[in-house]
């Protein structure tokens, strides 16, 4: 769990003090700080709203990165990137299980442009992504000889002795609609996240623990067109068992609804080691626009378009953030259960186009995407050599992987009420709310108010409690009946009147 005592470097409130993380943000659950606030009032309101002081999670819902990149209405420049192919790839966790990730693919010419390449990124970050929250219930059955039977609809052969999974229900829940505009931000990596920057070793960022040896004690990635003022470049390798350790607390970092900008050196996670402190400066370069606001990602687009190698990559990824899902998860597990199924049940959060890779063009990579050819480099070993030497290292002209840009899109998110101010009360807030409906379309039917670093913020999507109260039903329901699709809401059934000699209800 979070430390209480620590101080978060948050968005725009770097001086935010916070209390203690809250589990599970439910509507049912206890309230997450009963502190009222001088002037505030929730008596009559026509808005759900409270004056509790801001939760540690909470206080990273009520701002974005401080690198945050503004994503403007998208550009026809960026269009200029055709996406070659969508695949599934395997990406292996920190426990070595491997999951299944979309990604789309371009290697157009348009790329090799900083301008054009940095607007792709934002308008892909733009996009938001179909989100859905999977929920299956399976048994496993060993068989006693082998036979042949249908599973799911499919006839599959089983062996004798051979376990399999069988499932009795698989369903799944869109969330998409629920992330608003507000909630959806393009940045850079911090520097004390170790991941590839411009090489095949993950390592920090250079201004934030230097690698040994060049000026100032690493080499910046410099480029011809690059502002003066701004470097880009690995900083020190992390060791394997390093990266191992943050490789988990990241994991566990997400469950419990924290973004990627969450800093290891300030809050505490239960049932992980925590990430050593490598050794940081300030004035890191991957949160620093620079004295004349040059974004952080603008400088990295630069680099990889000077980077000469023929295997460099470019990539971004997506991230949906902000519930708790280790506790929703566990909510949805315990509700199912209690319709007496007692077997797996397994939970699920996805979302499409999770990475979009932007590679140079070359025959190199104009080849290796046509599948035949695929197949000639791998049966003659090219492929797998030049691969393997490159992940050793050995190989740094052919170039490097770029994998710092990150677009997250958070479920409930806490943006400013128009025209606040930091000595704004709730009441004084909710006197505002009719007038500010005429002119604010985005603003809720019934906003929820929370005071924040900006003076009052209003809720743009919607809570995981909220959340669970409405569909908990639905998800017995489906359970129960052993559905298989898309759950939907569906109409809502008044209670019928029963006039029968003894029913009762």
């Amino acid at each position: 769990m979070i430390d209480s005592k620590s101080t978060s470097s948050i968005g725009d409130s770097p001086d935010l003090l916070v209390d203690g993380l809250p589990s599970y943000d439910s509507a049912t659950s206890f309230p997450l700080s009963t502190t009222p606030q001088p002037g505030g009032s929730t008596s009559g309101a026509a808005s759900s709203s409270t004056d509790a002081a801001v939760s540690a999670q909470q206080a990273y819902l009520f701002a974005g990165p401080s690198n945050a990149e503004p994503l403007k209405v998208p550009s026809t420049r960026g269009d200029q990137l055709v996406c070659n192919r969508q695949t599934e790839v395997t990406r292996y966790t920190s426990d070595l299980s491997t999951t299944r990730v979309t990604r789309v693919e371009t290697y157009d010419p348009a790329g090799s442009d900083p301008a054009v390449l940095y607007d792709f990124l934002a308008n892909i970050s733009g996009q938001i992504p179909k989100v859905r929250l999977q929920i299956t219930g399976y048994h496993t059955e060993t068989p006693a000889q082998d036979q042949a039977v249908t599973i799911n609809g499919v006839t599959v052969m089983q062996k004798k002795g051979e376990t399999v999974k069988i499932s009795d229900f698989n369903f799944f829940i869109d969330l998409t609609d629920i992330i608003s505009p507000a909630g959806v931000h393009l940045s850079v990596l911090p520097g004390y996240t170790p991941e590839y920057r411009g090489k095949m070793c993950a390592a920090y960022g250079a201004k934030f623990s230097p690698s040994q040896g060049g000026q100032d004690g690493y080499a910046p990635l410099s480029t011809d067109d690059a502002p003066a003022h701004v470097s880009v470049g690995s900083g020190r390798p992390i060791s394997w068992g390093a990266h191992d350790v943050f490789a988990k607390w990241d994991g566990k970092r997400w469950m419990q609804g924290l973004p990627i900008w969450a800093k290891p050196q300030d809050i505490r996670l239960e049932g992980v080691n925590q990430p050593g402190d490598p050794g940081h400066r300030d004035g890191d370069i991957e949160q620093a626009r620079g004295k004349q606001g040059e974004p952080a990602l603008t400088a990295w687009c630069q680099a990889y378009c000077a980077d000469r190698g023929w295997l460099k990559e470019f990539i971004l990824r997506k991230e949906v953030w902000g519930w708790d899902y280790g506790a929703l998860s566990k909510a949805i597990k315990g509700a199912v259960v209690s319709t007496g199924y007692t077997t797996e049940v397994e939970v699920k959060l996805n979302w499409d186009e999770q990475e979009a890779m932007v590679m140079p063009s070359n025959p190199w990579t104009r080849i290796n995407n046509e599948t035949f050819y695929h197949v000639i480099l791998c049966i003659t070993l090219i492929y797998p050599l030049v691969y393997f030497f490159r992940y050793l290292c050995l190989l740094p002209w052919v170039g490097g992987r770029y994998n710092i840009a990150r677009a997250t899109y958070n479920l409930k998110p806490y943006p400013p009420l128009p025209s606040t101010y930091p000595s704004e009360t709730i009441h004084e807030a909710q006197s505002r709310l009719p007038g500010l409906m005429k002119t604010n379309p985005q603003l809720p039917a019934e906003p929820v108010l929370r005071l924040g670093p900006k003076g009052v913020h209003y809720l743009a999507g919607k809570r995981e409690g909220e959340w669970f109260a409405q569909w908990e039903e639905r998800i017995k329901m489906a359970a129960q009946t052993r559905f298989r699709g898309e759950l939907t809401l569906g109409p809502t059934i008044e209670p019928r009147e029963v006039s029968l000699d003894g029913y009762q209800r």
